[in-house]
């Protein structure tokens, strides 16, 4: 059984109620993420894409236990950096891979 994933410590943004990390979903700012992973997933895979990328903390990491290359397993890649449609060459070559083919 795997472990639940930590909970995540989050900054409240004076006067807002929100966090930083909701700001990656609201407008203006998801909409602007949105066309970078648009651009980006027509050259190649995004681990955005895969169903085996979950967020874990403020991370993404593999659910088949892959290392993203220059990251450490348990961090993962940073949440933001997977939102701005970042392609791992990790990815690119996994039998594993579990989304949309794109060429």
């Amino acid at each position: 059984m795997r472990p639940l994933p930590r909970k995540v410590e989050t900054k409240t943004m004076p006067d807002k109620g929100r966090t930083e990390k909701d700001d990656l979903f609201q407008e203006p700012r998801a909409k602007e993420l949105a066309q970078i992973r648009m651009r980006s997933r027509k050259k190649r895979r995004l681990i955005y894409d895969c169903m085996n990328a979950v967020v874990q903390g403020d991370g993404v990491t593999c659910r088949e236990g892959h290392e993203f290359k220059g990251y450490s397993r348990d961090k993962g890649i940073p949440l933001l950096t997977v939102l701005r449609g970042t392609a791992s060459s990790t990815c690119q070559e996994c039998g594993d891979y579990d989304g949309e083919e794109h060429e």
